[in-house]
């Protein structure tokens, strides 16, 4: 057997899939978690009302709900692992315009609309369709048991995780 049939195996394994949307899980849901201890620190910072905070994650979530079924499709279309690549991106500058910039535009821009279409893109749907297409079927409950325990158990390591980092290097910096 040729080595690249060997090792498009071993990608496609079912635990390794199942390990890599239990990381997607945990990482997108325990980062949203941490967005309301930005709050005050953020809106000091800024000298803003903690309203222009609060609208961006209104945007944010209300951008999370539209964009899900269009990510579910593109998902369908391109493969899970390409669209949960595109939502890691949208999500990693949407954070970081949230960190870097000083206007409120901006700022809704980044963690609003960015953040939130990026969570769409690498949320629990996407990777609960990619663990159903590959595990199987005995083995598929426990999977999405697996994976949705991860996605709870991120919100409990990143919020403390958050505060932590906050208090030991500045809000632009956790």
């Amino acid at each position: 057997m040729p080595q690249a049939v060997a090792s498009s195996r071993l990608y496609y394994a079912p635990a390794v899939v199942v390990v890599a949307g239990c990381l997607v899980a945990m990482v997108n849901f325990g980062v949203r978690s941490s967005f309301g201890l930005f709050t005050a620190p953020i809106s000091d910072a800024h000298g803003w009302p903690r309203e222009i905070f609060s609208f961006a994650m209104a945007m944010q979530n209300l951008l999370w709900g539209i964009a899900t079924p269009i990510a579910g499709a593109l998902a369908d279309r391109y493969g899970a692992a390409r669209v949960l690549m595109l939502g890691a991106v949208f999500y990693a500058i949407g954070t970081l315009m949230m960190a870097l910039t000083s206007t409120p535009i901006l700022f809704n821009i980044g963690g609003g609309i960015l953040v939130g279409i990026g969570v769409a893109l690498s949320s629990f749907g996407i990777v609960m369709a990619a663990l159903g297409r590959i595990v199987p079927p005995e083995k598929r409950s426990w999977a999405f048991g697996i994976a949705t325990a991860a996605g709870s158990f991120g919100q409990f390591i990143f919020a403390p995780l958050g505060g932590a980092l906050i208090a030991a290097y500045g809000w632009q910096n956790a």
